[in-house]
């Protein structure tokens, strides 16, 4: 079989490649989005909903949250435009882009290795294995299938350059990397790779070819800078030895899943305790210390050996950034294994193309090794085939992961899927379940005591939401989120009638969040409800002063000067509203009516 994929022409590789990946997905082309990302990143995302110049612009001038993804978003705003919020649509985009990122691989590997045999079947090794699943099914996924399309054809053309020593192609090739970099930062190592690739081909490495790298690492050092600015508000909320542990973890858990990908799912929760004295630690530290000793030893002998587990590690590092989430640790994630995986499962298709020339060359060799890559490429096709049913809805998604492994998340989710289909005892036990194994996951502790205070147990609603309180501490790397019981049990408690403590809740929430709008927001509000009206003012100035853009308290701070009668400030906040929403239909008629109310006045002045 390998000597006949040597034979093979370009335009009837790339053909088969294109037919196993649609062969692969498209069956699931009309799977559902996800509530986990695919809604603040594209159907609630307010710079999705609209294209025009100024969405445009805020693409480019904002991350989301943490992350720098303008192409991407750009292109969700396309896909809006033509499809609107349309499930299947954001599928196809991210199905076609898989599907040229394996055509891509075929060619930069025919290209470098000069064996279309190995290219052929490391491409459909990508095309088809389960750990690519998450990336391509996910529409969340796009900017990990998008940025891996820019880096290999980036690579693509680089090699052209370097096998025609035409100068145009390495200006497109930086070109295509720019334009990778802007639709996910994490193709930032793409300059290593390309030394590595030198590295291998040339036997050595010069000023001359590492001086060649210079654009690409101006590009990479002004987009880390921007990728560090995005993560400023996670950067150290685990300390060092604890993300050394999960990365030593996470890479362990890739290359097992390589070979055996039977433990698929959306989320690797870190439930246990992080240290070197586990197990769960100590074997993946010495698993990683034995790749770098193996790349080491074997820089000479087999120097593909090294450049590939130097590229799996390099390509890998910059996911090593993510560990900790809404106040969780996450020691892993499939999609981060789409571009860094490319280098191991072109090592296996070495192995076996070299195991083929070695001892394959009789009928019965032959024979074996055929079936041995037909059954690894049928074995991976049917097992990603099974993972990609589990992304159908958010049910069968988070199904999947409760069944893999203990997660908070989960069981809230699926709590609230049954809760909507009225099973509320079913619900309370899910949520019981979520508190039971992360008791720092505030939703957990939301979605109890809201399902209480639907029930009309208000007093027991207030138990778990001050439970929840008091492990506030613990999650302050959860950002806002934490918050929110605060405003729970600030509600609960004013419904029973105790006013003085709902307000005491509020004030503590702007304690706990000093850096946020929000809680300066809710407790603007309640100082409305009670009448106080300059307090309100206050609070809703204050807000504005954390977040410049926080639409809400600029609109009730608008409220407030126009029944003040300070109508030129009203303008001015429901201006600030515009800017940030041209879309808000209310806060226009509202700005339009002050305005015709000053023109009138100053009308009748004149």
């Amino acid at each position: 079989m390998f000597h006949a994929l040597d034979r093979l022409s370009w335009r009837t590789a790339a053909i088969l490649i294109v037919i196993v990946c649609l062969a692969l997905y498209g069956p699931f082309v009309g799977n559902e989005f996800i509530n986990f990302d695919d809604g603040s990143l594209i159907y609630q995302n307010p710079i999705v909903q609209h294209v025009s110049i100024r969405s445009v612009v805020r693409a480019f001038g904002s991350y989301d949250p943490e992350l720098y993804i303008p192409l991407t978003l750009f292109t969700y705003q396309v896909l809006h435009t033509l499809f609107g919020f349309a499930p299947w649509a954001y599928h196809a985009a991210s199905l076609l882009f898989h599907t040229a990122n394996a055509v891509l691989l075929f060619a930069c590997i025919d290209i470098l290795s000069r064996r279309r045999s190995v290219a052929f079947f490391a491409a459909v090794l990508f095309a088809v294995h389960p750990l690519n699943t998450e990336a391509v099914m996910w529409a969340s996924g796009l900017k990990d299938v998008l940025s891996t399309s820019f880096f290999l054809g980036s690579v693509f053309l680089y090699a052209v350059y370097r096998k025609d020593d035409d100068r145009s192609r390495l200006h497109w090739s930086i070109i295509v990397f720019f334009l990778g970099l802007l639709c996910k930062v994490t193709v930032i190592t793409l300059p290593v790779a390309l030394l590595l690739i030198d590295w291998h081909r040339e036997k050595r490495m010069t000023t001359a070819l590492v001086r060649e790298k210079f654009p690409y690492l101006v590009l990479s050092t002004i987009f880390g800078v921007i990728a560090l600015m995005g993560k400023r508000g996670i950067i150290g909320s685990s300390d060092f030895i604890t993300n050394t542990l999960l990365a030593c973890k996470s890479m362990a858990l890739y290359v097992g899943q390589l070979f055996a990908p039977v433990k698929l799912a959306l989320l690797y929760e870190q439930v246990t305790p992080v240290t070197l004295h586990s197990a769960e630690f100590f074997l993946p530290i010495l698993l990683v210390l034995v790749i770098v000793a193996v790349a080491a030893a074997l820089q000479k002998r087999l120097r593909i050996v090294t450049v590939c587990m130097a590229f799996f590690l390099m390509t890998i590092i910059p996911s090593f950034t993510n560990f900790e989430r809404i106040g969780l640790l996450f020691f892993a994630s499939d999609r981060y294994f789409y571009l860094p995986g490319i280098s191991l499962l072109l090592l296996v298709a070495l192995g076996l193309v070299y195991a083929n020339d070695r001892w394959g060359k009789s009928g019965t060799g032959a024979a074996l090794f055929t079936s041995l890559g037909l059954a690894i490429v049928g074995g991976l096709f049917i097992t990603a085939h099974v993972q990609a049913a589990t992304w159908r809805n958010n049910e069968t998604v988070f199904r999947n992961v409760a069944s893999k492994f203990p997660s908070a998340i989960a069981e809230n989710n699926l709590g609230h899927i049954v809760k909507a289909r009225g099973e509320t005892d079913t619900a309370r036990a899910y949520f019981e379940r979520s508190m039971a194994i992360t008791n720092t996951y505030v939703p957990s502790y939301v979605s109890l005591g809201t399902l209480y205070r639907e029930e009309g147990n208000q007093q027991k609603a207030l138990e778990v939401f001050l439970k929840g309180i008091s492990m506030i501490d613990k999650v302050r790397a959860a950002k806002g989120e934490g918050l929110a019981l605060y405003y729970y049990a600030g509600e609960v408690e004013e419904e029973l009638g105790h006013a003085d403590a709902s307000l005491a809740l509020f004030v503590k929430a702007t304690q706990a969040g000093s850096q946020f709008a929000e809680p300066y927001f809710n407790l603007g509000l309640q100082y409305e409800k009670i009448g106080r009206t300059d307090d309100a003012q206050a609070a809703y100035e204050t807000a504005i002063t954390r977040d410049t853009k926080y639409i809400p308290a600029h609109y009730h701070l608008a409220g407030i000067y126009s029944a003040q009668g300070k109508l030129p400030a009203a303008i001015t906040q429901m201006e600030a509203v515009i800017r940030v929403d041209p879309h808000y239909a209310r806060a226009a008629e509202h700005l339009a009516n002050m305005r015709k109310i000053i023109e009138g006045n100053q009308q009748t002045y004149r």
